[in-house]
């Protein structure tokens, strides 16, 4: 091999050692790891010795890893920011029909997206939505498709007219509600939202990654636990594109907020695809690095 790449938190001992024994360059990429990772190598300081002052190149997420790296034997010089390689396709998988129906079944009303929600984050949007009123229709698309009928269950016992995708179930304009509890169709959840909240946040799951919202031209809204990635929300809140909630009064603030103004509303979402283009050279800059890695390394034998 002409080099040996550990994504993101993928971290092999052996084959890392090997690699180097064998004088074959290792570069860690789009690397983070979570605190409980982190607290555990430094509980196993020889093996994480051997392991991290190894790499010729680690390229983290952002400083907050750079310095955990540091921290457990990677020379500074060899270590890198360069945010993280989760990044949506060049090209957004748009379902022209369900577009069309959504947008008929809205009928003027503006649509809130709650996308890849977790168990304690509906009843929330349901709230929130339920706040918003008659001029809103709400998007719900569970991170677990397989709770659709469990989340329909409790929108119709909240008194929520509601509909299932999964069931094969297209919405009306009847519906406040419309569950969308299938894959791949998040693209076109985001061609028709005026506003997004993204899950997992509301809980302490981490939140998701906020490229593909914004890669829409959609601005954030989001919970308080956001440390699965922290530097894409942080760079976001210092652009103006995040809103932070903790409950239903804050979201269904937030989503108004997004929308109230139009002119405003078109900046920041210009802003929003302005930031994804920025993320999307990203794999071309880790490219780069990792080729000048190789060079080197192939020169210094």
């Amino acid at each position: 091999p002409r080099a040996a790449i550990f994504l993101e938190s993928d971290f092999w001992p052996n084959l890392i050692t090997r690699a180097t024994q064998r004088q074959i360059p290792v570069v860690f990429v789009s690397s983070q790891m979570s605190d409980s990772a982190f607290a555990g190598w430094q509980r196993r300081a020889a093996l994480a010795g051997e392991v991290f002052k190894t790499p010729h190149q680690v390229m983290t997420v952002d400083k907050l890893q750079a310095d955990r790296f540091a921290a457990l034997g990677t020379p500074q010089a060899a270590i890198k920011t360069g945010g993280s390689l989760k990044l949506p396709a060049a090209e957004p998988v748009i379902d022209p029909s369900l577009v069309q129906q959504i947008t008929s079944a809205a009928s003027g009303r503006k649509i809130l997206l709650a996308a890849s929600t977790h168990k304690g984050e509906e009843d929330v949007v349901l709230a929130a939505a339920a706040k918003l009123g008659a001029g809103w229709m709400c998007l719900l698309a569970p991170r677990h498709p397989h709770r659709g009928r469990e989340i329909a269950a409790r929108a119709k016992g909240a008194g929520v007219s509601c509909a299932r995708r999964a069931d094969g179930s297209d919405p009306q304009p009847a519906h406040s509600l419309y569950i969308v509890d299938t894959l791949g169709e998040m693209d076109s959840l985001f061609a028709v939202a005026d506003a997004v909240f993204l899950g997992g946040s509301l809980v302490p799951r981490g939140g998701h990654n906020p490229i593909e919202p914004v890669a829409a031209g959609l601005p954030v809204i989001s919970g308080p636990h956001i440390f699965k990635n922290q530097a894409e929300f942080d760079a976001l809140a210092a652009r103006g594109l995040l809103r932070s909630v903790t409950d239903a009064d804050s979201l269904a603030a937030a989503a108004i907020a997004a929308t109230s103004d139009a002119a405003a509303a078109r900046r920041l979402s210009a802003s929003a695809r302005k930031f994804a283009a920025e993320a999307g050279k990203r794999p071309e800059l880790a490219a780069r690095s990792i080729l000048k890695v190789i060079k080197a390394a192939k020169r210094d034998r």
